[in-house]
């Protein structure tokens, strides 16, 4: 198998999240992904009319923006 074959395989293959499962790992309600995909602004793909969302464009497109949150009382 070549270079460029396996590199669309494993592109194939790799995992699919759900619309809950991305709300959950950006933290962030669904209703919040779901309106931003509508309106272009996270990468998806349509499975069988489902969205579906791959965890590396994910992380891609959104690893500078997430931030760690910080819970706890603020310092006065």
């Amino acid at each position: 198998m070549t270079h460029a074959r396996r590199a669309c395989y494993l592109w194939i293959m790799e995992e699919l999240l759900t619309t809950a499962e991305v709300a959950k790992y950006l933290r962030v309600t669904p209703g919040t992904i779901r309106n931003k995909t509508y309106l272009g602004l996270i990468p998806h793909h349509k499975v069988m009319g489902r969205l579906r969302f791959r965890r590396s464009e994910i992380d891609s497109f959104f690893g500078l923006w997430r931030t760690p949150r910080v819970r706890g009382r603020r310092k006065s």
